[in-house]
């Protein structure tokens, strides 16, 4: 199965943006230009546009050109990252579904990090990140009520949870930490990565914060190692 056109245009300016290639205020090139260079019609560079413009990455204005929004951050919204040499390799076959967003009670763990009371509120969000149509990795999302469910509910199958904070909360990911540890696939992991129960997977937990250290997201990621490797280089500084 391909991938839809839009996604495809979707995807790639999503990734100029967020690598600085199309720097903050840049100008896009029109509709019809964006149709000659994809070969496409009309509907899916407008829907890629869109896409773009919920997320805070482009704004767009009626008879007016398309420019990128202003930004500060122009690294890839994927360095900080154990996958990132798969990100790079897979690019162009890797989408994202959301499954679900909604609010659930939070749970002792959720609840220790946020600095919220057990059993509050708080926003969660279930998505499946694909390669080549193959389910890869199943997230779980969470994060406090004060950020507005309705953008990411308007943002649909958005690739990075990240860009969403950074473009309309103004909030910066600066710091992750991560804890992995080896499980078997059991229920909705099972069923969502679409393996056997019992099959060994990852289970990465990452736990996000702003710039002032306070926390931002704790998520839950299940990985299928058969398909993605965790790698993580470790550059030692020289000492004089």
């Amino acid at each position: 199965m391909s991938l839809p056109l839009y996604y495809k245009i979707y995807r790639e300016l999503q990734f100029k943006i967020g690598s600085g290639e199309l720097p903050s205020n840049s100008v896009l090139p029109t509709d019809a230009e964006l149709q000659d260079h994809y070969g496409v019609s009309r509907a899916p560079v407008r829907q890629a546009l869109k896409a773009l413009e919920i997320e805070g990455l482009i704004i767009r204005g009626a008879g007016k050109r398309t420019y990128v929004a202003d930004r500060k951050r122009e690294n890839p919204w994927f360095t900080e990252c154990g996958f990132t040499h798969h990100f790079e390799k897979e690019w162009d076959n890797i989408t994202c579904k959301t499954l679900n967003i909604g609010l659930k009670k939070s749970e002792q763990e959720i609840s220790t990090f946020l600095g919220i009371p057990q059993k509050q509120d708080i926003v969660f969000c279930e998505r499946i990140r694909l390669v080549k149509e193959i389910p890869v990795v199943f997230m779980q999302n969470h994060f406090s009520i004060f950020y507005n469910i309705d953008v990411f509910s308007r943002a649909g199958d958005f690739l990075s949870l990240k860009e969403l904070f950074f473009c309309h909360f103004h909030k910066e990911f600066s710091e992750v930490e991560e804890n992995l540890v080896a499980i078997a696939a059991e229920g909705i992991i099972s069923d969502h990565l679409k393996v056997s129960e019992g099959t060994p997977i990852l289970k990465l937990t990452r736990y996000s914060y702003d710039l002032e250290k306070r926390p931002l997201t704790m998520d839950y990621q299940f990985i299928r190692t058969d398909i993605w490797q965790y790698k993580n280089t470790i550059k030692q500084k020289r000492s004089i």
